[in-house]
């Protein structure tokens, strides 16, 4: 309906999210100005409003969703020029044939409160009351694990890990505002079960000294779960992870896996750690952080391909470092090609026979009812975009 397209929105665009600092709003003259100065817009909104990601019926639409930076104390309101009159716009729109009606516009808070909880205020100077009271009174759930700093930044600064559960008191409430972040940041990203009490959850805060109190301003978060592996053994899979949007970039997502695999790394009862769908942002900056790990070893120092699947190197990076098979595998074709002398063309055609046999293996089911020249052609194919792939990865290490 193209006289009617006036009236749709990119809900993308239409939603401003703020992680609002007292010590910075307070100060301001001109409030609203700073709200939407430092507001960001979800990448995906389709778990709310469909895949199109359009919401009808408004013109020049706004949906404000503030947070308090630690607590997550919401402020919800929507904002728009005008919203569609059905009866009023009749007689001036013509429609296809096949349109009877014009309809009515969305209800957006529909779509919006059930993600809420219902708690929530839509009074501005209520909520930048509570901005200010609770950057003062609000300390993170659960228990501090650990903390670090960054290069270049204030001595008043410091950022804390802190490890919770659903048991955890109150958190869970905590939790149920954290997790729509999930899902305006993260492509297919879905909420946890509640009920299921294995969950173990860390958080990570921006701890500022400001002089008059200390306040948390909540940097990112991630979600781990544990699975039984026979017979004494467990598998810690991180299922969620997430550094909000304005602390994105600055090593944050780093600092919070590393401390993870340090965590699981050294205990004893942990057979693996592995990461669940992960994107490819975070499996560049997990193959990353992984592979310097290796480097500063000397498991490689005598190796060159093929290796066998069963070579002692394989378990021992498995094992030691509880990487899962997979991972196992590209770390040491990676560190293989690192070594790898391209002017000697009989240790490249072994290296490039041992990670198509891989490539072949584990894509057995596929690969085998092929033709042969097909089959050829996609070994190939893949072949040549692992090796770009690793070389990428050998770049930034």
């Amino acid at each position: 309906m193209q006289a009617l397209e006036q009236w749709v929105n990119s809900s993308n665009n239409a939603i401003e999210i703020s992680l609002v600092k007292a010590n910075e709003i307070l100060n301001e003259e001109n409030k609203i100005d700073y709200l939407k100065k430092n507001s960001f817009h979800p990448s995906f909104s389709y778990p709310l409003f469909g895949f199109e990601e359009k919401i009808y019926g408004y013109k020049n639409l706004k949906i404000q969703l503030f947070y308090c930076s630690g607590s997550l104390d919401t402020y919800f309101h929507i904002d728009y020029d005008q919203k569609i009159d059905p009866e009023k716009i009749k007689n001036t729109i013509e429609l296809p044939i096949n349109i009877t009606a014009i309809p009515p516009a969305e209800d957006v808070k529909s779509k919006i409160l059930p993600h809420l909880k219902e708690s929530y205020t839509s009074s501005l100077d209520e909520f930048l009351h509570l901005v200010e009271i609770k950057a003062k009174t609000f300390k993170p759930y659960g228990e501090k694990v650990s903390e670090y700093r960054l290069e270049n930044e204030d001595d008043s600064i410091v950022y804390e890990y802190y490890k919770c559960s659903l048991n955890t008191p109150e958190f869970k409430k905590y939790h149920r505002r954290l997790q729509l972040f999930l899902l305006w940041t993260i492509e297919g990203a879905s909420y946890i079960d509640e009920t299921d009490k294995k969950w173990i959850i860390y958080t990570l805060y921006q701890k500022v000294n400001t002089g008059e109190y200390v306040t948390y301003n909540l940097v990112g978060y991630c979600t781990c779960y544990p699975f039984y592996v026979y017979p004494d053994k467990i598998k810690m899979r991180i299922s969620q992870f997430l550094i909000m949007p304005p602390y994105q970039r600055k090593r944050h997502g780093e600092k919070l896996y590393q401390k993870l695999y340090e965590i699981y790394s050294q205990d004893k009862q942990i057979a693996c750690i592995n990461v669940e769908d992960p994107n490819e942002n975070f499996s560049d900056m997990r193959d990353i952080i992984d592979l310097r790990l290796l480097l500063s070893t000397n498991i490689f120092d005598n190796l060159e391909a093929p290796v066998p699947v069963y070579h002692p190197i394989l378990l021992k990076i498995q094992n030691d470092y509880k990487f899962s098979k997979r991972q196992s595998h590209r770390y040491l074709e990676i560190m293989l090609l690192k070594k790898l002398q391209s002017n000697d063309p009989k240790k490249v055609k072994k290296y490039r026979l041992q990670v198509k046999r891989r490539i072949f293996k584990q894509n057995y089911d596929v690969i085998s009812q092929m033709e042969k020249n097909e089959r050829y052609e996609k070994l190939e194919e893949t072949y040549q975009s692992l090796i770009n792939e690793y070389k990428y990865l050998l770049s930034k290490i």
